[in-house]
């Protein structure tokens, strides 16, 4: 057993030796897979660079959506209070409308019956005119002439 361990390591180092064209292959070929590994790298970088602002693009813009929507909910219910005051105001212009309509009609026959009472006063001073008129041609008192001109009528 002693005399087989020396040999053991004699035929491990001459199967474990590389010939030298097979050992500059391989570490061309290792030198190659390097680089590749390093671009790979770098290229994931660059991408992890790019998620990390296509993520927080994404945040923003969510954030700002969110703002949005809640514009869009604060409009909508402004609409709605909106549309319900009109409603509530229209209704009230109606119920003014109608009041004013009645409240004119009233002022039109107020004005008829105005103008009815001023045309009979008339009539009724034309009336006195006359008769004053026909009284004072036969009275030829002039004290009672006098006292007609002190009350205001005038011949």
């Amino acid at each position: 057993m002693k005399n087989s361990i020396p040999i053991l390591i004699l035929m491990f180092t001459i199967t474990a030796c590389v010939p030298m064209k097979k050992h500059k292959a391989l570490i061309l070929q290792y030198s190659d897979v390097n680089a590749a590994l390093k671009e790979k790298n770098d290229i994931n970088t660059s991408l992890s660079e790019q998620l990390d602002k296509c993520n927080a693009l994404n945040e923003f813009n969510t954030s700002k959506i969110k703002d949005l929507e809640a514009h869009i909910k604060f409009a909508e219910s402004n609409n709605t209070n909106l549309t319900t005051r009109i409603g509530e105001l229209s209704g009230t212009t109606k119920t003014n409308a109608e009041v004013l309509q009645r409240a004119l009609a009233e002022i039109y026959d107020k004005d008829e019956q105005i103008t009815e009472l001023s045309n009979i006063l008339k009539k009724k001073d034309s009336v006195n005119v006359i008769l004053v008129k026909k009284v004072s041609k036969s009275i030829t008192n002039k004290r009672f002439r006098k006292s007609l001109e002190k009350i205001g009528l005038v011949f």
